[in-house]
């Protein structure tokens, strides 16, 4: 996928986080939900939700980024140095890579804060 794509994707998912949240704001202060209501079941379900577009946006960050700075250097003139004509003909092994360290850490992350008491 290219750079436009990506950034669909990382400014829709940061759209939807923003928007999620100024909903629940907006349904918490009108009433017409409360915690009585929700109580933990709906607490957890909606935690999951955010946590699972906070992943996405993570995963979905990094290629957009990427992608820019090549862009970028090869706008600025910088498209002849050894490092950026490395990084444009490798820039999927490197998104792979950086997703892979991404996807450990969250791995190590998620059995610690469930053991704190993030879905509780």
């Amino acid at each position: 996928m290219g750079l436009k794509a990506w950034a669909i994707i990382c400014a829709s998912t940061f759209a939807l986080i923003i928007a999620a949240a100024i909903a629940g704001n907006l349904l918490e202060s009108s009433g017409a939900l409360s915690e009585d209501a929700v109580r933990y079941k709906g607490q957890n379900m909606v935690q999951f939700a955010f946590f699972i577009l906070f992943l996405l946006l993570c995963f979905t960050i990094i290629p957009f980024v990427i992608k820019l700075f090549i862009f970028l250097q090869i706008k600025m003139g910088h498209g002849e140095f050894f490092m950026i004509r490395w990084l444009q003909a490798h820039q999927q092994q490197v998104i792979y890579v950086l997703w892979g360290l991404l996807f450990i850490g969250t791995c190590f992350a998620i059995p610690a804060a469930i053991k704190d008491g993030l879905f509780k």
